[in-house]
Formats: C-alpha cells, sequence, structure tokens
C-alpha cells in the first residue's frame, strides 16, 4: 500500500534501521501507534525485523485506560508480537514531584522504555510520532520560545547514548493513516483526553491547526520540507561549533577575547556544550544563560562571574573564561600559614605546590625569576614563614623605584581574583620577602656585596616544575 512504500523511504533515506533489526515499538492504541505497528509488520518479512512492544498504562482514565492495554494485548497477539506492560500511577506520582501530567507521563514512559530496552537488549525504540506531531511540538516550543532545534520539530531519529530512537510516521499524515487503517478495516482506541484542551498541545491540535490548515491546505507537507532544510541549518551550525570547541577549549577553559569575537550563534551554543559537559543532568540553558556567558565574556571586569543552574559557574579569568562545577559560589581559597624550614620541603596541599628552602654560595647566574627566589641570606631575620595574601600587605619590589599594594601587584601580574588566596607570600620577621609570580623585595635582594645566598624554590607538587619560568 502507499502508506508502507512511504514509511519504507523514509527508513532507507533517514537510515532509521537496517535488515534483521531489533525493534521496540511504543504502542499506546490510538491510530497513530496501531497504524506504525501494522506497517513495520508488513515491512516485517521482507527486512527480516523483529518487533515487540511495550505498552504503558498511565492509570489516568479508569476502565478506558485498562481498554487501551486490552486492545493493544490483542493487537499484539493476532500479530504474534511479544507484549510488555508496564503500569503507572501517574496522577499519584505529579503530585508528589509537582510536574505537569502531561510532562510526568512522558518521564515514566521514557523511564520504562530505557528500562526494557536494557532488559530485552533491544537498541531500537519506535514511536509513532506523525507530521502532525512534528509541526504541533514546533508551534509549542515557539510558543515558550526557542531557538533553531525547538522549530526543527522531531528528528527522524535520535541518538540516546546506546539507543536510538525513530519516528517511521514522520512525513504521514493523519488523514493517510486514517486511510490506511480504514483500508485495511481495522480499529483502534481514541482517548478520550485528546479532545480536553485544558492541555496546551491540545489547544494547538484543536484549535490552532484547524486554522493554519485552512491557510494551507498542504500544511503539513510543507511544514515537513521546512523543518527539513532547518534540521540541516541546525546541523551546519552545529559543525561550527565543534570547529569553536577544538580551537579555542582547552580543559574547561577558553580565550575569552576569541569567545567574544565568535557569532552569536555560535558563542552561546559553546556555552550550552561546556555547561552540559559539567552538568548533564541539569536543566537546559535559557537564551539569558547563554547571553550571560556572552556578555562576560565582552567585559572589562577581569574577575567577574556568572552562576548558570546545577552549580556551573563561568569565571572571568583576565583573558580566560573557566567553567567550573560548583555546589554554589565558593569562597576563594586560601593557604594556611606554615613555618618554611631550610633543608625541607613544605608541601601546601590546599594549593598544590611545595616549597623548599636551602642555602649555597653566590656564583654569576641569573638571580631574576618568578618561582624561584634568591635572598641576601644575611639580610634575613628571624623565622620563614608562608600565608596568604592579608588586607593592607605592601611590597617594594627589587629594582623598583616605590612600593605597592599586594593587591595592586596581584592585579598588576594578572592573577585571578579567585586564586589570589593560594598565592604563596613567603616572609621573614620583619615582613614580606618575595610573592609567588611577582618577585622578592628589595630589603633582602642579592646585590654585589652578598656572599651567601638563600635559595626558595616553589614547584608543582603533582609533578610539574615552574622554576624555569624566567623574567627576560
Amino acid at each position: 500500500m502507499e502508506l508502507v512504500d512511504k514509511v519504507r523511504r523514509l527508513v532507507r533515506a533517514e537510515k532509521l534501521f537496517g535488515c534483521g533489526a531489533r525493534v521496540l515499538c511504543a504502542v499506546s492504541g490510538g491510530a497513530d501507534s496501531t497504524a506504525m505497528l501494522l506497517v513495520l509488520s508488513e515491512l516485517a518479512p521482507s527486512m527480516q525485523l523483529s518487533l515487540e512492544v511495550i505498552h504503558v498504562n498511565h492509570c489516568l482514565r479508569g476502565t478506558e485506560s485498562d481498554c487501551d492495554e486490552a486492545f493493544v494485548r490483542a493487537l499484539c497477539h493476532r500479530l504474534g508480537v511479544p507484549f510488555h506492560l508496564r503500569r503507572a500511577d501517574v496522577a499519584a506520582r505529579a503530585k508528589q514531584t509537582g510536574q505537569s501530567l502531561e510532562a510526568c507521563a512522558r518521564e515514566v514512559r521514557y523511564s520504562f522504555f530505557r528500562e526494557l530496552m536494557q532488559e530485552r537488549g533491544i537498541k531500537i525504540l519506535a514511536t509513532a510520532h506523525t507530521a502532525k506531531d512534528n509541526l504541533e511540538t514546533a508551534l509549542f516550543n515557539l510558543a515558550r520560545g526557542t531557538a533553531i532545534a525547538g522549530v526543527s520539530g522531531i528528528p527522524p531519529l535520535r541518538r540516546d547514548g546506546d539507543y536510538q530512537i525513530v519516528r517511521p510516521l514522520l512525513t504521514v499524515s493523519r488523514a493517510e493513516i486514517e486511510a490506511y487503517l480504514a483500508a485495511r478495516n481495522e480499529p483502534y482506541v481514541t482517548d478520550s483526553t485528546n479532545a480536553d484542551d485544558a492541555y496546551s498541545r491540545n489547544r494547538i491540535r484543536l484549535h490552532v491547526l484547524p486554522e493554519l490548515e485552512q491557510l494551507n491546505p498542504s500544511l503539513y507537507e510543507t511544514a515537513a520540507g521546512t523543518q527539513q532544510r532547518l534540521r540541516q541549518d541546525a546541523d551546519f551550525i552545529e559543525s561550527a561549533v565543534c570547529d569553536a570547541y577544538r580551537a579555542l577549549v582547552f580543559g574547561k577553559t577558553c580565550d575569552a577575547h576569541a569567545f567574544a569575537a565568535l557569532h552569536p550563534a555560535i558563542a552561546g551554543r559553546l556555552a550550552a556544550r561546556l555547561y552540559r559537559e559539567l552538568a548533564p543532568d541539569g536543566p537546559q540553558l535559557t537564551a539569558a544563560n547563554c547571553e550571560a556567558v556572552c556578555a562576560l565574556s565582552r567585559s572589562r571586569n577581569p574577575s567577574a562571574y556568572v552562576m548558570l543552574p546545577a552549580g556551573v559557574t563561568v569565571r572571568r579569568e583576565y583573558g580566560k573564561l573557566r567553567f567550573e562545577k560548583d555546589a554554589a559560589a565558593p569562597e576563594p581559597p586560601e593557604l594556611i600559614p606554615r613555618q618554611l624550614e631550610i633543608g625541607k620541603t613544605t608541601v601546601l596541599h590546599e594549593a598544590g605546590i611545595a616549597i623548599s628552602c636551602g642555602i649555597e654560595p653566590k656564583n654569576s647566574q641569573n638571580f631574576r625569576f618568578i618561582h624561584k627566589f634568591y635572598f641576601d641570606y644575611s639580610r634575613i631575620y628571624g623565622i620563614l614563614s608562608v600565608r596568604a595574601r592579608r588586607e593592607g600587605d605592601t611590597i617594594h619590589l627589587a629594582g623598583h623605584e616605590h612600593g605597592k599594594t599586594l593587591k595592586k601587584a596581584m592585579i598588576d601580574a594578572k592573577i585571578p581574583r579567585c586564586r589570589r588566596g593560594l598565592v604563596p607570600v613567603i616572609c621573614d620577621e620583619r615582613g614580606i620577602i618575595a610573592v609567588d609570580g611577582i618577585g622578592v623585595a628589595s630589603r633582602v635582594a642579592v646585590t654585589a656585596e652578598t656572599r651567601e645566598l638563600l635559595l626558595i624554590q616553589i614547584t608543582n607538587n603533582y609533578g610539574g616544575n615552574s622554576n624555569d619560568d624566567g623574567i627576560q
């Protein structure tokens, strides 16, 4: 029949499944899912398909729900297709979770689908979405606010981990389905709630779509073509996002200026991808969330940040954007004060570094490093220690005419605000003698008269060593 040929063409064109596939069919007993099962049963011999059926009884309509269950069971028995039943009190669960009945029912269904597919070792789920459902979904998303993916409707094939969800009726109209069932004299059940326009989707189905059909009798065919082109555009944009990801992202950090230069269509999607990697189960980002990240990349504040859902924080660290997963906006960490001993190495676990102290004779080497400090040992007073910065700290760096506050020195060195508490501040009993990444205080600096050196070296406690970051 014409409908069977149309489905066969879609299956081949979209590569929904191949010969010998095992397919789990979600069947409610309505016209769409009944037609889908019958069509796939007709295709099964030539494609060597192995079909099984799952029916979910949501227990929302009392005896009517039970009659739907009995209808699907009898249909499967007649076709010789294995039948699987799942029941759930959706009304009770929705009340408990605060979800709408529609959202809760969908979540329950797909949970059962995944559970049975894993149990049966089936990788393909077939649902009976039609051209009308596709347009209805696009209008529903458009009314709530969406991007190109939302108005592209339902894809014929969607991958979900190791599984794939296929919609073999996606290009088929309701009129074609009803004609197919009538020609075969096949019954189906009708869900009485489909006529209840208290549901958002029903209002679109009952009131909006008929008006659009008056404007364009070929509405669903036209819409299907438009949505296919939109999906192609979305695929192209996604390929550009992948290119940007490979070029700009290292770990969960990317160059803020390069991010700001991206087209907004790419930047927003790149932000969403980085967010999803940190919060795979978190809610979807809104357009406002994505724009906030884009604005952060353009910000002149070198230490600004944006909070996203699911505890994800995006921090501006001078020229970088860093995506982090936090339970909440944390207080910046700080070093724990410790005494330093000559001839020993002190590990600072909270900063992931180690500090070693030693004495050696003076030689002619270059003493200007930012992670390896040489001091005139004769000018060191009392006990050595390391601590975090404090309010009011100042340092007069060797080779500079005037002193400056440590806050200003860290800003000049472009040390991110959230990391300044972990920068080692090395002191003797008279005050600060050096700051990691900034330099040595003038009062303890090596001079021509220096005879004995104190060497303090800061290394990465996880195997790295940054003592060769010399200042030219």
